[in-house]
């Protein structure tokens, strides 16, 4: 605020600069389109599943009500295994773009991998 007391104008706005703003998009999506986002589809086919059992055993346990519980669940399968390979080749596209700006692959205590610039990395390395 110091430096532009004035930014609250939309106007006066600090310059940015281009390729930090498409790094930290680059980052941001990561983390949206990482591990995290495959273990909640996994998750989603695991409820689905049990979901269409229920629905046929529900709807009177039959040949007929398992065929179209069994279509149902082939369509549901089929989008969630097109958003998992979008998912994944979006995640490798921004790994790759955040790689060769610099930044360093990180595994954290839970196993989640992000990506530090080479400033962070360095600080993290000697234990700041």
């Amino acid at each position: 605020m110091a430096q532009f007391p004035q930014a609250g104008d939309g106007q006066s706005l600090p310059p940015v600069v281009p390729d930090a703003l498409e790094l930290l998009k680059a980052r941001i999506n990561f983390d949206l389109t990482g591990k995290n986002a495959q273990q909640r589809m996994l998750y989603g086919v695991l409820g689905v599943t049990v979901a269409c059992v229920v629905l046929a055993v529900r709807t009177g346990g039959d040949a007929v009500a398992f065929s179209a519980a069994a279509a149902l669940w082939v369509l549901v399968m089929a989008v969630f295994g097109i958003g998992f390979v979008v998912t994944r080749k979006r995640n490798a596209k921004f790994a790759a773009r955040l790689r060769a700006a610099g930044f360093t692959s990180v595994t954290e205590e839970g196993g989640r991998v992000r990506y530090l610039p080479p400033t962070a990395y360095a600080q993290q390395a000697a234990g700041q």
